[in-house]
């Protein structure tokens, strides 16, 4: 399983960047209300991860703030994907979001398109790709002690990618000389912040077409 560092966020996650096994999700429960009140009763010691063994649909839960929503309609899940599971309960370990065959939750006023659910937010490889030449002398101006951690937003396709840099005095050697600035992955409460967010934008940008 892939480590936070290198796993994608997805839009509408209940846990941004996902799990990688068991405990990693028993910790997010223990600190998150939200994850907590998701996963109340799951059997953390019968728990273990197991791979879709071909292409189906379930009802998924998502995540818009502090709220939790099931779809009115099946979603499909790709043959090869992990879920975490204690026979009982199910979740996509890329979002913490549960699954099952029948939704066990309110929904909410419009459902996300289904596509939504397969695009990522945020990536260690897109950060990777973003931090350019081009870039890179407006990041440095970006990066000063003042600002602290700063964030720049970034072209994508259509889409906003987040960057966020350390600041000059973490960089190699002290605040002095001119090195680049380092691209780091946002802790899992910055990146659940973020990814709100950004899926609220959206969300009143399709609810704006909707009307037009």
């Amino acid at each position: 399983m892939a480590s936070r560092l290198t796993r994608p966020a997805y839009l509408y996650s209940v846990i941004p960047g996902g799990v990688g096994s068991v405990e990693e999700l028993h910790q997010f429960a223990e600190r998150d209300p939200v994850v907590a009140e998701q996963f109340r009763g799951f059997d953390y010691a019968h728990a273990h991860v197991l791979t879709v063994s071909k292409n189906t649909a379930m009802y998924v839960a998502y995540r818009m703030g502090d709220k939790v929503y099931w779809t009115r309609k099946k979603v499909p899940l790709h043959k090869g994907e992990t879920l975490i599971s204690d026979g009982k309960t199910a979740a996509r370990t890329r979002c913490g979001n549960r699954v099952a065959a029948a939704p066990l939750g309110p929904h909410a006023t419009v459902d996300p398109l289904v596509a939504d659910f397969d695009h990522p937010l945020f990536s260690n490889d897109m950060v990777t790709r973003e931090v350019e030449p081009e870039a890179a002398s407006y990041e440095a101006s970006l990066a000063t002690p003042e600002q602290g951690n700063a964030l720049l937003p970034a072209s994508h396709g259509k889409r906003l990618i987040p960057l966020f840099f350390l600041p000059v005095a973490a960089w190699p050697g002290g605040g002095g000389g001119s090195h680049t600035p380092l691209a780091v992955t946002p802790e899992p409460g910055t990146m659940l912040l973020l990814s709100s967010g950004l899926v609220g934008v959206y969300w009143k940008s399709r609810k704006s077409r909707r009307k037009r």
